[in-house]
């Protein structure tokens, strides 16, 4: 799509152990931490596409052509970010590529701190690796496809490439590379997405008139500054068909008149999906946002429809049944995840909700499925259950078939975790823990030692709980020397922050453990422990996160 042939001479991916940075793209041979390392059933729900695209769009973007400073990193983050929207609108569509930029959009917006893009005022370059350099960054290049269009973007990054090969550049190349091939300034673009702060917060009121044919779209924006961009307003008729309008909001407020328009079902102000804002209040119906769910073909749309609706409003039902028969599956979990809060189990058929639980292509909705089939009074879930153990493949819907069964026919919940405890994954560590810690005999500490040693801290939590919940039966002391051991790894300064942060968590996470059982001496132990390690930590971050602890 670059127009660019790969520019190395190979391309080597490593995988390392106690590699405490994710991956890291060195021209023509990319290390990856452990995690990466997958077998067929680990990679059914986490294919590693996203940090393999990540890293390998850096030969080009971080490795062909450098930021020339830590200010600019963006200019190779943004752009390895970007490849993962790519690649994903590649393989599977735009659904799941405009999934993916919400899950990048609420990154960046919950990091707080807003700081330029360019940011020339960090105190450690370690500060420029955060949401902005990353998941702004890529947000910032979508905008930019969308507003010069496919075939004068990727022209543009070509250029780009071409005229910047092996040499570090800042922010003003990828500009005039965008405005040499569209010959249009850009400034207006670049100053405010790149060297300003911040992102648009929109309100929006739209204003009617039936008798006039008449619609008035007011903005009003409530941000440090005002943008100035463009908008690309859907309106859509009585047939669900869509109309668009481009507008430029430039003001703190700015009204727009539209003549002709017959028979609006609803109205989507960003009706390209591509824009880097909060919308923060619209004020349409709740038959409205039916209707947008239902004639809409984007991501973004379906779901703020979905999530704009009341829980008691009527209007629920109508759009979670039409979400459960879409064919993208986040709307389907997120109906299910609706009609078990809603608790009115004779809205839905049974037989359909079981054809889900066994068959539907993704396992988070046969997860979902299932979820939904166990809240059902009186309903026997054990044939079922046997059923999908028997075929299933995805972890997590295991997982869920042992904890579910462990509460009501513990025998049963035994003899399939005792089938699967020597599978090679820690995926499964949490579900066998619930089991096995429910045993009232001692012939699972074995299994519990050599987990604990071989499963990295990252993933170790749940093992730990159950453990200790697990010990309290049969050995005080193993705890309190696990215990000795976690405080080791908090204090430990060949530990990373991050191995260091997870030990002293699961030390806290212990404590409240101890404290809710009443077991007074080792929730005092725990918590001597936790005080210890704040006063040594030298890390500022850690110190603050601690403060909760």
């Amino acid at each position: 799509i670059l127009n660019y042939p790969y520019p190395w001479d190979k391309y080597a991916q490593i995988i390392t152990r106690d590699y405490v940075s994710g991956a890291m793209e060195n021209t023509s041979a990319v290390i990856f931490g452990e995690f990466v390392q997958k077998h067929s059933r680990e990679l059914i729900d986490n294919d590693n596409d996203y940090i393999v695209a990540h890293e390998m769009f850096h030969h080009w973007f971080g490795d062909l052509v450098t930021c020339e400073s830590w200010s600019n990193l963006t200019l190779n983050e943004g752009f390895a970010n970007y490849s993962e929207y790519l690649w994903a609108e590649h393989k599977n569509g735009r659904m799941n590529a405009d999934h993916h930029r919400l899950n990048e959009m609420e990154g960046y917006i919950s990091s707080g701190n807003f700081h330029p893009l360019i940011h020339f005022r960090y105190s450690d370059k370690e500060d420029m690796f955060d949401a902005h350099s990353y998941n702004k960054g890529g947000m910032v290049l979508h905008m930019l496809r969308d507003y010069v269009g496919d075939e004068a973007f990727f022209a543009s990054l070509n250029k780009y490439l071409v005229d910047n090969q092996y040499t570090a550049v800042e922010v003003d190349e990828l500009r005039m590379a965008f405005e040499d091939t569209t010959g249009e300034d850009l400034n207006w673009f670049f100053d405010q997405w790149y060297l300003r702060e911040g992102h648009p917060i929109i309100n929006v009121k739209y204003d009617f008139l039936d008798s006039e044919n008449t619609l008035e779209v007011t903005t009003f924006q409530a941000g440090k500054f005002n943008f100035n961009m463009p908008f690309n307003l859907a309106v859509y008729d009585g047939n669900g068909i869509p109309t668009y309008q481009e507008i430029w909001i430039k003001n703190e407020r700015d009204t727009f008149t539209f003549s002709n328009v017959l028979n609006p079902s609803t109205y989507v102000f960003d009706g390209n999906n591509t824009a880097l804002a909060i919308i923060t209040e619209e004020n349409k119906t709740a038959n409205q946002y039916v209707n947008q769910f239902k004639y809409s073909q984007l991501f973004l749309d379906k779901y703020t429809a979905f999530n704009s609706i009341a829980f008691e409003d009527p209007k629920m039902i109508e759009i979670a049944k039409l979400a459960l028969n879409e064919e993208y599956h986040l709307f389907k979990e997120m109906a299910l995840d609706f009609f078990i809060e809603n608790g009115d189990f004779t809205i839905l058929d049974i037989d359909k909700i079981v054809t889900m639980s066994k068959s539907d292509p993704h396992s988070s909705v046969r997860l979902n499925a299932l979820a939904y089939l166990a809240e059902i009074p009186d309903y026997d879930m054990q044939p079922l259950l046997a059923e999908v153990m028997k075929a299933e493949q995805a972890y997590p819907v295991i997982e869920f078939c042992l904890a579910y069964l462990s509460s009501v026919d513990y025998p049963m919940a035994e003899s399939y975790a005792n089938k699967l405890k020597d599978e090679k994954t820690s995926l499964l560590n949490e579900g066998l823990a619930v089991v096995f810690a429910q045993s009232e005999e001692d012939k699972y500490q074995p299994w519990f030692d050599s987990k604990i040693t071989t499963t990295n801290v990252f993933e170790a939590l749940p093992l730990y709980m159950g453990y200790t919940t697990y010990l309290q039966k049969f050995d005080q002391s193993k705890i309190e020397g696990m215990i000795t051991d976690l405080k080791s790894g908090g204090l430990n300064m060949d530990n990373s922050t991050y191995q260091r942060y997870f030990h002293t968590m699961i030390i806290s996470q212990l404590k409240g453990m101890f404290a809710s059982n009443e077991n007074t001496k080792l929730a005092d132990l725990a918590a001597k422990a936790i005080t210890e390690i704040k006063s040594k930590e030298p890390d500022a971050m850690l110190k603050g996160w601690y403060m909760q602890m």
